[in-house]
């Protein structure tokens, strides 16, 4: 079953791909690492994160999101985040929002 394929991906990696509607990452359920690579999805302008409770690592390479204005960046309910790494990107955002992300500072 695909469901259970995409719900079992731990580490997630995406490069050179262009779409116009934006994917939905609660699918993957069991995340750990996101990484979305220079140049990739330079026309959408959203990226919501969400109640990914395993999800640790986000990084985002440059020209990434920077779709139409007014695009929006959220992470949201990601207890175990532990690093957000963004290039240059989602120049036309207008909202970042990060909310209930739970840091453990050393």
């Amino acid at each position: 079953d695909a469901n259970e394929v995409i719900s079992g991906i731990r580490s997630l990696s995406i490069r050179n791909i262009a779409l116009s509607t934006d994917i939905d990452y609660s699918l993957f359920c069991n995340l750990e690492d996101l990484r979305i690579g220079d140049d990739t999805f330079a026309c959408l302008s959203n990226l919501v994160l969400s109640e990914l409770l395993f999800l640790k690592h986000v990084t985002i390479g440059d020209n990434c999101f920077n779709g139409e204005m007014n695009g929006k960046l959220v992470f949201q309910n990601l207890p175990n985040l532990q690093t957000i790494s963004i290039g240059m990107s989602f120049t036309n955002a207008k909202q970042f929002t990060i909310d209930c992300v739970f840091f453990v500072l050393f």
